[in-house]
Order: C-alpha cells, then sequence, then structure tokens
C-alpha cells in the first residue's frame, strides 16, 4: 500500500464513513450497508415481503401438487408464477441497492482522492 492509499483510507476514517474502508467488500458487507442509512425500513420492509412472498410461492406450489383438476392446476401454477415473479423483483431492488452502496462509496474514495491531489499542488 502506498502513501496516497493510506492518506486516502485515513481521510476516509476521518469523515466517519466506517463502510468507505476499502473497496473490496464481501457480499455480506454489502448486504449489511444496504440495512443501514435512509432507507433502512424500506430494505427491511422488502425482506420481510420477500420472505413472505417465497412462503406463499411454497404453499401454492404444494397445493399444485395436490390438486385434483386441470382448472385448479392451472390457477396454482399462475399464483406460482405471480409469487415468484414478485421474490425476483424484490431480491432485483436490494442487487440493486447494494450496487448504489457500491458506486457511491467508490465516488467518495475518488472525491477524497481528488481533495488530496488538490491539496498536495498548492
Amino acid at each position: 500500500m502506498n502513501d496516497d492509499e493510506k492518506r486516502i483510507r485515513q481521510a476516509i476514517k476521518d469523515m466517519g464513513a466506517g463502510e468507505l474502508d476499502g473497496p473490496d467488500q464481501g457480499m455480506w458487507e454489502m448486504f449489511a450497508t444496504t440495512l443501514h442509512g435512509k432507507q433502512k425500513w424500506w430494505m427491511v420492509l422488502i425482506h420481510l415481503w420477500g420472505f413472505v412472498f417465497f412462503a406463499a410461492s411454497v404453499f401454492v406450489l404444494v397445493r399444485f401438487f395436490q390438486a385434483e383438476t386441470t382448472k385448479e392446476m392451472v390457477g396454482y401454477a399462475m399464483a406460482f408464477l405471480f409469487f415468484m415473479n414478485g421474490v425476483g423483483m424484490m431480491k432485483m431492488w436490494v442487487w440493486m441497492s447494494m450496487n448504489r452502496n457500491s458506486i457511491l462509496r467508490e465516488v467518495k474514495r475518488l472525491e477524497v482522492q481528488v481533495a488530496l491531489l488538490s491539496n498536495d499542488d498548492q
């Protein structure tokens, strides 16, 4: 690690942005950052609804295999597709939020680098 990188990390720590400590966050750390900040309650709600939709999809899948008529089977299959589509959309929301946080972290790192470079020129 060169001197500039050490100064950037120190500046980030001084800013109080602990989640910006490094560019290499693991999947669980990226997931944990979605549960902080201004959209924390939205993310909790999305995870709750994702769990509800998944449980409902398992329920209708079991009912699909217990159905006796074709009409019931089609209804349960459509319900299963609806609930799984909902789970997929909620997962996409979470992934986009993780991506947004990652990009914001890198933009803030660039801002610190530019600020350090401008201070060096003076």
